[in-house]
């Protein structure tokens, strides 16, 4: 097996567990990379950055595995964010490990208010 070097986009439940299996199976992971300021210095001790104080030299470590899940059309704008930020190669998390891209409708509602969603479940009716 071959030891991949990687960031991970996301710092929630699905990339703490995706960090988790990267781990697992001999590789390392240099730190979680958020979109915006982060709320914590680090997870798992894992650091956490945002796209604005990741160090170059972690930029330049390996590829960014997407621990993200969202539905299937948000992916191609996450892609879009990333390539703006310099990342060329992504790993999507399903590519080795298909059972963290099952995400049930339960968890999605514990992330939401009520309001959001039932505003996104008579969004998605239309």
């Amino acid at each position: 097996m071959t030891t991949t070097d990687l960031l991970i986009f996301g710092a929630g439940g699905h990339a703490r567990r995706l960090a988790k299996a990267y781990q697992a199976e001999g590789h390392r992971v240099h730190a979680f990379v958020s979109s915006r300021e982060p709320t914590t210095s680090e997870v798992d001790s894992i650091p956490v950055h945002s796209f604005a104080t990741l160090p170059t030299q972690l930029r330049q470590v390996g590829p960014i595995a997407c621990g993200v899940f969202n539905r299937g059309d948000a992916y191609q704008g996450l892609a879009d964010a990333l390539h703006e930020h310099g990342f060329d190669e992504i790993v999507w998390p399903w590519t080795y490990y298909p059972e963290l891209h099952q995400r049930s409708e339960e968890h999605t509602s514990e992330l939401q208010s009520p309001c959001n969603l039932v505003c996104r479940l008579l969004l998605e009716k239309k």
